[in-house]
């Protein structure tokens, strides 16, 4: 009977398996009903066939829509489904180009609409990318609508409809491997957000613990925080670039490297006014339709139509050897090609390529060495990592290891600085280190490799020449109190320091570029670019004129050739009605500077000076990483590290409850002044006279 059981068994399960073998398993079969399957589809303001919209298809995740979507043309664009009968819908799939955001609204009548789910955007390029969502309530909807809420590339390849949440939705396919999916394609904008509040609030925790046991160093906990301080700056460090998800889609910078690699590769020819018009004489000999694309004319920075660019076709061949124009060609081409069709054409609608000539001897040289291909370019790109690594490294040996970590924190964390403004891109922080390597110098007793340095840094970026600032009010105030100028002797070899790199690169820079005009051209380039408002500045200027009534929100025309020319218009008007109460307040910082500069070592007030950032300027808010130098003040006072610390908490907090640009910025500009200040008081409160007690009485 065992035997005759045991062949019963086997007999039962080779049916099975011959049953499994010839059955073909249906991996939709578990799939609830898509409502919207074969639905007819009406489109406005749209191309493409309408139907791909409900054919229940998914085109390969990450790869550009094409033919399988509908391209919508503008805001005034939509996508309307109608599913026959009302339906009860619970929940959603839209698949369309991930770069845009969307709202997907229900009506019974289609004449009311209730909006039931606003897509939010991805980071990325605009590629196909699929969302789902689970509505709070199911509703009653006859007709869905799609529609694009900016005038980005919006493109529907399927909507797709549920009655509840499916136990299991679509199959994605992401086989295609140059689909430029992220490594991570779940840490959404809102979960990194999340992440960076988490390790900055760590990092505000452990360095206030280190504030606390700052007079029992040694200890077993002591050793604890140091080891729980090192692994939250390389976490910090390795959040930083989207927790390796990099751009979303792929580590290079495109629209970055693509204004600093050719404007400083081709400097001599373009100067600073014709990289688009010149690149648009590309596109034009190959045959490309310029008609209808709006470009900027770096001229005046006001958006023009694109044909208009090409009368300048002669002036360009007339600047090129025959030989750099095919250069020129070759490398517009490999940029074309990479940015790919909406990139390339929305690149040229920024503000060109805005590097000192003294950048462009480096940076340029090293375009130079070979044709634009994407292995020189990831080379290039990889430089600032280096950079990066050797400013904390410089900071460790310096100023200590825990200085390191406090500057890896910030560096890591802040929500000014973040990697999508210009990580990966083409040496963005040289200036970063050499600002780095002047300040540790100036602490090693070396100025004549700190003047070189911190010289150096200004002649790159500008704006680190407020350092120099910070020690010329030191040295201002010893003359003073000294009623003489032989305090000034003791500056002679710093002064000689930044005199050799301002030789050096002042001299190379014309002879690089073939002019010595160049430096008067890109003094014109600033004074143009600082008289153009964009949104994501930082500083006092930016806090004063803040207007609720005239945000960026309410005064754009998303049609209009300049969307936010009326902004812009608002913003300027703002800022010259407070302008007096705004140098009133420079004043009065720069009192405050000196003060704090008084007595402290040399190194201490060139830190110091870099309050001016925020106080005296108005910079773009990835700039204001260069606050990592602040950690240098770890080991003479803690306070100003916690506060360091304190401040990038403070940053993502405030990215966190205004979403609205103008009020992030006015909110990140009121973080920046209020942090420059009260270390700048602190300073100045130590540096009073102090009435003289037992202990200045001589014995």
């Amino acid at each position: 009977m065992l035997h005759n059981g045991r062949a019963s068994l086997l007999a039962l399960a080779a049916t099975v398996a011959f049953t499994s073998c010839g059955t073909r398993h249906d991996t939709t079969s578990s799939l609830p009903t898509n409502l919207a399957l074969g639905s007819t589809v009406s489109v406005v303001g749209g191309g493409g066939e309408s139907s791909v919209a409900t054919d229940g298809r998914l085109v390969v995740e990450g790869t550009l829509p094409g033919d399988a979507a509908i391209q919508l043309a503008d805001p005034r664009s939509s996508v309307t489904v109608d599913l026959g009968t009302p339906q009860t819908v619970g929940a959603l799939l839209l698949q369309a180009s991930g770069a845009e955001v969307y709202f997907v609204e229900t009506s019974t009548d289609r004449a009311t609409w209730q909006t039931v789910w606003r897509v939010e955007p991805l980071p990325g390029p605009p590629v196909a990318r699929t969302r789902t969502t689970v509505l709070p309530r199911p509703v009653q909807a006859r007709w869905l609508r799609i529609r694009p809420t900016t005038s980005g590339p919006a493109a529907v390849s399927e909507i797709q409809a549920f009655e509840a949440e499916p136990g299991v939705w679509p199959t994605l396919d992401t086989s295609d491997p140059d689909s430029p999916l992220p490594l991570w394609p779940s840490l959404t904008r809102q979960r990194l957000a999340t992440l960076f509040q988490a390790l900055a609030s760590l990092l505000m925790l452990v360095v206030g613990w280190g504030v606390l046991t700052r007079s029992r160093p040694g200890e077993l906990g002591d050793r604890v925080r140091r080891r729980v301080l090192a692994v939250l700056a390389l976490a910090s460090i390795l959040a930083w670039p989207n927790a390796l998800n990099f751009h979303y889609s792929g580590f290079v910078h495109k629209w970055d490297t693509f204004h600093y690699y050719m404007g400083g590769k081709y400097l001599a020819e373009l100067g600073y006014s014709s990289l688009y018009s010149c690149t648009a004489v590309v596109d034009a000999e190959d045959g490309l339709d310029l008609g209808g694309r709006p470009m900027r004319d770096l001229r005046d920075n006001r958006l023009v139509p694109a044909v208009s660019l090409l009368e300048r076709s002669d002036e360009c061949h007339e600047r090129f050897s025959p030989e750099r124009w095919t250069a020129f060609q070759h490398d517009t081409r490999f940029f074309r090609e990479a940015l790919g069709e909406t990139g390339w054409r929305s690149v040229r609608l920024d503000h060109g390529f805005n590097g000192t000539p003294a950048w462009a001897v480096v940076a340029g040289g090293l375009a130079r060495l070979g044709p634009a291909s994407w292995t020189q370019i990831g080379l290039l790109a990889l430089l600032d990592v280096g950079l990066v690594l050797a400013a904390f490294l410089v900071i460790g040996l310096v100023f200590g290891l825990e200085a390191a970590c406090i500057a890896a924190g910030f560096w890591g964390v802040n929500a000014l600085s973040v990697w999508g403004w210009t990580g990966g891109g083409f040496l963005r922080y040289d200036w970063v280190l050499w600002l780095v390597v002047g300040i540790a110098a100036l602490r090693l007793g070396r100025p004549a490799t700190a003047g070189f340095a911190l010289g150096y840094a200004a002649l790159l970026r500008v704006f680190p020449a407020v350092a120099l600032v910070g020690l010329a009010l030191k040295a201002a105030s010893e003359v003073a109190a000294e009623r003489s100028l032989a305090p000034l002797h003791r500056h002679v070899r710093l002064a000689a320091g930044v005199g050799a790199a301002g030789l050096l690169f002042l001299t190379s820079s014309s002879l690089m570029a073939g002019r010595a005009q160049i430096w008067g051209e890109f003094a014109e380039n600033s004074r143009k670019h600082l008289a153009t408002e964009s949104v994501n500045l930082v500083g006092l200027q930016v806090l004063l004129s803040y207007d609720h009534s005239g945000r960026l929100e309410l005064m754009t025309d998303p049609v209009a050739l300049d969307r936010h020319a009326a902004w812009k218009e608002r913003r300027a008007e703002a800022m010259s009605r407070t302008r007096p109460s705004y140098w009133v307040a420079v004043l009065a910082f720069g009192l405050l500077l000196t003060l704090a500069v008084r007595g402290a070592p040399d190194w201490a007030a060139a830190v110091l000076g870099l309050g001016l950032m925020p106080v005296l300027l108005k910079l773009s808010c990835y700039y204001y990483s260069g606050f990592l130098v602040f950690a240098a003040f770890w080991p003479v006072s803690a306070g100003v590290g916690l506060a360091l610390v304190s401040f990038a908490w403070l940053s993502n907090v405030i990215v966190g409850l205004w979403p609205a640009a103008d009020a992030q910025y006015a909110g990140l500009s009121l973080a920046a002044v209020a942090f420059v200040s009260g270390v700048t008081g602190a300073f100045a409160w130590r540096s009073r006279p102090r009435p003289a007690g037992p202990e200045d009485s001589e014995a």
